[in-house]
């Protein structure tokens, strides 16, 4: 698993985020590309505890 992620400047650029994302959407996004529980081929090892309790 790695320990960090890159996530490119032009996300913030892109038309489906700036006019079809909600604030909730993008944070929501960015978790799911970022959280310790995210694997690079895309597997999730959560509860859906740890999903309802996201901050």
């Amino acid at each position: 698993m790695a320990k960090y992620r890159v996530i490119y400047t032009q996300f913030w650029d892109d038309p489906k985020v700036v006019e079809e994302m909600t604030p909730e959407d993008k944070y929501v996004f960015l978790y799911l590309l970022t959280n310790s529980n995210t694997r690079q081929i895309g597997i999730y090892t959560i509860t859906k505890k740890q999903m309802l309790d996201f901050p």
